[in-house]
């Protein structure tokens, strides 16, 4: 387990901004974006001798904000929202007389648009997955992407749930998946019906074949038999241009899908299933789970 370094804060709020830190992290909040934003501001009110807290102002702020150059409205409002929800705690418990208006968040444009899969798109991606070719390093990517894919969008995990999950965190006999720490810290039993069961138990029989080891705390997911597949390697994940784009065309939506033009797509996942983004035009795409697949 990663143990943050305890970061010590020397400005006039040092104290306020660890208790803050130190309260959302007690939540389960991981906080760690935000907690840079607030070193940020740390460093900032040092560098201005800033001594009392009558001398924060909105202008002091706003040359805070300016001073941190941000191309992106959504990393802008990120840190303005980090700064305006640390000054709201101060006016809660009294710290400041009353709350800075602080300056308004920037229009964010160029959204992605969603794409929801359907049953016959989902199965043409877990097709197209299928007949990814072997490298001397890794064998058998085809069938172990497609149970990947299968978890991503029939159970609706995360990638850092699948590529963590080991042999003991399926139960076979109650037909459970077991996910341990994920968001906030929390664990959970993901149910799976007899079609995620055939699968798991396929590729769990191939892994014992190939690296002839078993072990309960081994990864499922795995290339060497050692090392569990990285995240990174399914969020940047060739799989989709190494098999060709199996949504050639366009969808029934109002905006052109990806052709095989598009020869690299990070595969994220988003919500109950799987996004790629860094892909033009901008489409984001949502798994519904696949219930079909798990009963």
């Amino acid at each position: 387990m990663k143990v943050r370094s305890k970061q010590r804060y020397r400005s006039i709020l040092a104290r306020d901004i660890e208790n803050y830190v130190a309260s959302k992290r007690a939540l389960g909040c991981r906080f760690d974006h935000e907690e840079s934003g607030l070193q940020l501001l740390d460093r900032f009110l040092v560098q201005q001798r800033i001594r009392q807290l009558d001398q924060i102002t909105r202008g002091l702020l706003e040359r805070f904000l300016q001073s941190r150059p941000r191309r992106r409205p959504q990393s802008y409002n990120q840190l303005l929202g980090t700064v305006r929800r640390l000054f709201k705690r101060l006016t809660a418990h009294e710290r400041m007389p009353a709350m800075l208006a602080l300056p308004g968040p920037r229009r964010s444009t160029g959204s992605r648009l969603p794409f929801i899969f359907n049953q016959s798109s989902a199965k043409r991606l877990l097709d197209a997955s299928a007949e990814v070719r072997d490298y001397w390093n890794a064998r058998h990517r085809g069938p172990t992407y497609r149970v990947i894919f299968t978890l991503l969008y029939g159970l609706g995990l995360r990638v850092g749930e699948v590529c963590s999950l080991q042999y003991h965190d399926i139960d076979f006999e109650r037909q459970l998946l077991v996910i341990r720490c994920a968001k906030f810290g929390k664990s959970r039993l993901v149910p799976f019906g007899p079609r995620v069961a055939a699968a798991l138990t396929d590729h769990v029989g191939r892994n014992n074949r190939l690296f002839r080891s078993s072990m309960p705390d081994a990864p499922v997911f795995t290339f060497n038999g050692r090392t569990p597949i990285n995240r990174h390697s399914i969020n940047q994940s060739s799989v989709i241009s190494s098999a060709g784009w199996p949504f050639q065309g366009r969808p029934a939506c109002s905006f052109h899908a990806p052709t095989t033009s598009v020869t690299r797509s990070r595969l994220e996942h988003c919500c109950a299933g799987i996004a790629p983004e860094s892909i033009r035009p901008p489409v984001y795409f949502i798994c519904r789970p696949l219930w079909g697949m798990s009963t």
